[in-house]
């Protein structure tokens, strides 16, 4: 039997999502893979757990770590649950998930989405058909609207649909994804979308709401922050290793991005 709501178990070498965005809601648990991921103007590293809501038209992207392929075969799992604005009606029973659709316009993470009873639910849907399809989806996005939740994107972020601006940012994120461990120019960047330096400056900042080398150093710090919890390498090495050489210049863009110190950072993990 058919459904509307369209369920997907993605088991990929890496996460395969370029920046785009459609018209549906899109629920997505990654249960293997890390990376990082965009949802407007938000940018956060990814982990096993991670469950976020994105509302119609919000653009974002999925992207896994490092630059080259990885070789194992299902290294990017995820479960992922599409479905239009208009599947689920306005009603006084369904007032706490309506609540919760409004703040996906944004994009939500939720905070406890480590809990393996989500992924359980989740997967239930997928499983399900029909109108059983569509009830397990209402009792998920239920007990999802009791959860803690933490809004991503910025209230002012606004994204011009009708631009033809989706294959010229994913050449750019693509560039950095492939170079950030480098120095590289703004020249270089905007030859990466087959803009002028000047235009491309303009580009950057109105779709993304920050600069290119803004962005850049995040993304690095984010890189920074995975590499800091998931192994034993000496700072230095990782500051290296993620384009930023100069230790003091590391120390401070990290703490800028992320409040604290390296070394606390890997320790509170």
């Amino acid at each position: 039997m058919g459904s509307s709501v369209h369920g997907l178990c993605v088991s990929e070498p890496q996460f395969p999502a370029p920046w785009h965005f459609h018209a549906q809601f899109e629920l997505t648990y990654i249960r293997r893979g890390s990376g990082v991921r965009h949802v407007g103007s938000s940018m956060e590293p990814f982990a096993p757990g991670d469950l976020v809501l994105i509302g119609p038209n919000l653009p974002h992207r999925w992207e896994s770590s490092g630059g080259e392929a990885s070789m194992v075969a299902d290294a990017a799992q995820a479960l992922v649950l599409q479905w239009p604005q208009e599947l689920i009606p306005p009603g006084l029973e369904l007032v706490a998930i309506h609540e919760l659709l409004q703040q996906a316009a944004h994009g939500v993470v939720f905070e406890n989405g480590r809990n393996r009873n989500f992924a359980n639910a989740l997967h239930s849907v997928i499983e399900g058909s029909g109108l059983d399809r569509l009830l397990r989806l209402l009792r998920l996005l239920e007990d999802l609207s009791q959860s803690r939740l933490r809004v991503l994107s910025a209230d002012d972020f606004q994204y011009d649909l009708q631009e033809n601006s989706d294959s010229r940012l994913n050449s750019v994120l693509d560039f950095v994804r492939h170079n950030y461990h480098r120095k590289v120019t703004l020249a270089e960047a905007a030859a990466a979308c087959e803009l002028s330096s000047q235009a491309f400056a303009r580009f950057f900042q109105r779709v993304m709401n920050r600069t290119f080398f803004e962005y850049l150093t995040e993304y690095r710090i984010h890189l920074a922050c995975q590499q800091l919890r998931q192994g034993s390498d000496p700072v230095a090495v990782i500051a290296d290793r993620c384009g930023i050489p100069s230790l003091p210049l590391f120390h401070r863009q990290f703490k800028k991005y992320r409040g604290t110190t390296p070394l606390a950072y890997r320790k509170s993990g």
